[in-house]
């Protein structure tokens, strides 16, 4: 893997050492680069390109589209209910609006947390299913022995 702080670079996955960054990626939403490609043994060329599309799409979402979609339907309800409840927009005075407002800032910011949450399971699904599809080795880091052994044995 290409390590950077430089977002311009393109992240090249070519072993399983890399697979596990991105999968320490994916847990701590930490991004290093403009893109991710993948260079894997053993895949096709297509499957690597399918995978990447995805890949990418996790790795950068950012939650907006959620969190547009999850404020508007907030703010049209409470509206709704407003209207409901008051006989009118007319018969509304300024301070019912607030409400709406507080709605819609609640429900954008449930929405962006829904669309990272979403966006991070999907990016570790991806890199689980690259570590299978792969057949690397994911061997637990340095120091992670001991814990990932099974004191049964």
């Amino acid at each position: 893997m290409v390590p950077s702080s430089d977002r311009s670079v393109t992240l090249k996955i070519k072993s399983a050492d890399d697979l596990r960054a991105l999968e320490k990626d994916a847990r701590t939403r930490r991004r290093r680069a403009k893109a991710v490609a993948l260079e894997l043994p053993g895949m096709k060329a297509e499957d690597q390109r399918r995978a990447e599309r995805r890949i990418n799409k996790a790795y950068f979402a950012c939650g907006c589209a959620e969190a547009t979609v999850l404020g508007l339907v907030g703010l049209a309800a409470s509206i709704g209910w407003l209207v409901l409840q008051k006989g009118g927009v007319a018969a509304l005075p300024w301070t019912s609006w607030l409400l709406p407002l507080v709605v819609f800032v609640a429900a954008t910011g449930i929405g962006k947390w829904l669309g990272l949450v979403r966006a991070r399971f999907a990016l570790r699904r991806e890199v689980e299913n690259l570590i299978a599809a792969s057949g690397l080795r994911m061997e637990p880091p340095d120091g992670a022995g001991a814990k990932a052994m099974c004191a049964v044995h």
